[in-house]
């Protein structure tokens, strides 16, 4: 203020003054910048997942605010924004074409783009990889080009181009490789005429048809059998019967063959030849070979027929029981047992143990098999005779007796334990006879055929009386018919287990059945238990019948049979003996061979295994056998040809190894 006055316009300010102490200064005011936010709005992100709350603005300057408002789940930090998701068209739940990208799936749509053909719902990344043509897992790999394919071919190289490929040479590949075919069962693939579906040529040495054997469908000829057994002399006819047994009681097997026209010891009387089972294999003259022989009287016949061996009295010996086709002057025909061991030759009449013969001329007592068994449990066993040519009631209408044993001596038929007649003239009753247990009840039963009446009838033994009593065969409770009343069914029955169910079943024999030639004949397996009626209309299990016309007469009485389990696999095989078969310019007859389990309709002729007669009519298959003579474990077969040159008759053995399938 110059002068001490104020300028004109000055304001005159006064400050207040307290007592006290005079204040420090005021330190000087500091001025700082402006720093306002100028970030956009966005949106919050509540989960801080980075992606924000469509439904939720906020300033950009908000903590938690981000600029985009992409979550589909704002309280999840785990979900985020839209995913793309892809159409499905195939359902196959992978996608193919874009659809658009939102929180949930549009309907028809997946998040994914990994199909590789939307259009077939087979095909996709998880699929596998098949022989088809196409890329199924989407790998952009088509069949062989993927190694994950799953249904490759194995394929094998054909050098001989015969269908047939070697097994040891293969490749895996979809489609067969050049020079390569999917059947690996060629044995020899240099060579076009070897394979599987090639015939097996006869005696060249070789597996034609590649099935592990050689020569197998071709005959045997019996010339060529491992050992042959000839007859002494002409009209012998060795070998008409056959059956193995023990019959000295040394423990070992022998085998014993009928040569029913010798006439060593009478006209007719026939003999029954013992044989070791080395001598067998060894082969030879019967003469030289026999150790025994039982031979019998005039016009006896014997041999023609022998039984497998039984123990009649129970001492623990093989007893031979054998027919007598003639039983002396007037052939009424008969049967002999001989009770084991039978230790030297011998006359039947010094070592017979009984007899029975027929009452009349040509009776026919005996012809045939006879029926051994127990029918009742206070005997020990029980023999059925049958008499085909028995006129009580018709003329040849047949007859059946029952004997209990034990029997001695000559025995009267009058004291028979029970009788049983036929009625149909030409019935043929008793043509076949079996003791076995038919309706499966422990108990064995009676069994006849009646081939005059195309029939087999059969009564329980439990229904049966034993005090003599007479019953007509037209009562009989248990009945098989043929629907072919001249088939003559019944002429050959053998009860065996065929099914394995504990059951026996019936092989019958209906040698002049017409089908599919006339009389050319059949065998029917019919199976067990029996009751009531039955009529065969048709194969009940399995017919064996001739397609070739060449074997005559199957089914026929003469005819030999075996039923044994011959390759050991638990299942019952079958030889069947057709002394009438004829080929190659020469009715040598024959043995057919069938492996078991037997079944549907089977051409005889054509059997898998034959073994053929090679001299013209000389009824190879008459006599049949089979078992192990030499303890090696494998069956051995014996075939009986009783008519070859001079009816000398021979048997032709072959070894286990030969017999073998």
């Amino acid at each position: 203020m110059p002068g001490g006055r104020l300028a004109p316009g000055a304001l005159m300010v006064f400050a207040a003054c307290e007592a006290g102490p005079a204040s420090p200064p005021a330190p000087p005011a500091t001025h700082t910048a402006s720093t306002a936010c100028s970030r956009p709005n966005g949106h919050v992100d509540a989960d801080g997942d980075g992606f924000g709350d469509a439904a939720r603005g906020a300033s950009g300057c908000d903590p938690g605010t981000v600029d985009n408002a992409d979550d589909c789940d704002d309280t999840d930090p785990t979900v985020h924004g839209p995913t793309a998701f892809y159409r499905d068209q195939d359902r196959d739940g992978w996608g193919g074409a874009p659809t658009q990208a939102s929180c949930t799936p549009p309907p028809g749509a997946v998040d994914n783009a990994a199909d590789c053909d939307d259009n077939r719902p087979e095909v996709h990344p998880d699929a596998l990889e098949r022989c088809n043509g196409i890329d199924d897992d989407c790998d952009g790999l088509v069949d062989d080009d993927d190694t994950t394919i799953i249904d490759r071919s194995w394929w094998f190289r054909d050098v001989d181009a015969d269908g047939y490929g070697d097994p040891e040479i293969a490749e895996p590949a979809c489609a067969a490789p050049h020079g390569y075919v999917d059947m690996a069962m060629d044995c020899d693939d240099g060579d076009p005429d070897r394979s599987p579906s090639s015939p097996e040529r006869c005696l060249d040495g070789t597996d034609d048809d590649c099935d592990g054997l050689v020569d197998e469908q071709c005959p045997q000829l019996l010339d060529e059998a491992d050992a042959l057994i000839h007859g002494a002399a002409a009209w012998d006819m060795l070998g008409a019967s056959i059956q193995l047994g023990d019959w000295d009681g040394d423990g070992t097997t022998e085998v014993a063959i009928g040569a029913p026209g010798s006439d060593a010891h009478g006209e007719g009387a026939g003999d029954v030849h013992l044989i070791t089972a080395a001598q067998v294999q060894a082969g030879g003259d019967i003469a030289s070979l026999s150790t025994k022989t039982l031979h019998g009287s005039r016009l006896d016949i014997a041999g023609f027929t022998l039984q497998p061996p039984v123990d009649l009295n129970q001492d623990g010996y093989d007893d031979l029981v054998l027919g007598l086709v003639g039983g002396g002057p007037g052939l009424p025909g008969g049967a002999a047992v001989v009770l084991g061991p039978v230790s030297s030759s011998a006359a039947l009449t010094s070592v017979e143990a009984f007899r029975i013969t027929g009452a009349s001329d040509y009776d026919g007592l005996g012809v045939h098999a006879l029926g051994i068994g127990q029918l009742r449990n206070d005997t020990p066993a029980s023999i059925l005779v049958g008499i085909q040519g028995d006129d009580t009631r018709a003329i040849a209408a047949g007859a059946a007796l029952v004997f209990h044993a034990p029997l001695s001596d000559a025995i009267p038929l009058a004291e028979a334990a029970l009788r049983i007649e036929g009625a149909t003239e030409g019935g043929g009753l008793g043509t076949a006879t079996v003791i076995a247990d038919l309706d499966g009840d422990g108990l064995d039963d009676i069994l006849l055929g009646e081939p005059g009446a195309a029939r087999v009838v059969a009564w329980p033994s439990p229904d049966l009386p034993w005090n003599g009593t007479v019953l007509a065969a037209s009562a009989a409770p248990i009945v098989i018919a043929d629907i072919d009343p001249e088939s003559e069914l019944g002429t050959r029955v053998v009860a065996a287990d065929v099914h394995g169910d504990g059951y026996l079943d019936l092989l019958v024999g209906a040698p002049a059945a017409s089908v599919p030639y006339p009389q050319s004949g059949r065998w029917d397996v019919v199976p067990g238990p029996f009751t009531g009626a039955r009529r065969l209309d048709g194969p009940a299990t399995a017919r064996f019948l001739d397609a070739s016309g060449r074997l005559t007469s199957v089914g026929d009485a003469s005819s030999g049979v075996v039923m044994e389990d011959l390759d050991q696999d638990g299942i019952l095989d079958l030889i069947l003996g057709g002394p009438g078969h004829w080929t190659n310019e020469v009715g040598g007859g024959g043995a057919f061979w069938f492996h078991g389990p037997l079944s549907g309709v089977q051409d005889v002729s054509a059997a898998p295994r034959t073994v053929l007669g090679t001299v013209v009519e000389e009824a190879a298959g008459a006599g049949l056998a089979a078992g192990d003579l030499n303890g090696d474990g494998l069956f051995e077969l014996l075939v009986g040809a009783p008519m070859d040159e001079d009816d000398y008759g021979r048997v032709g053995v072959f070894f286990g190894d030969r017999t073998t399938w």
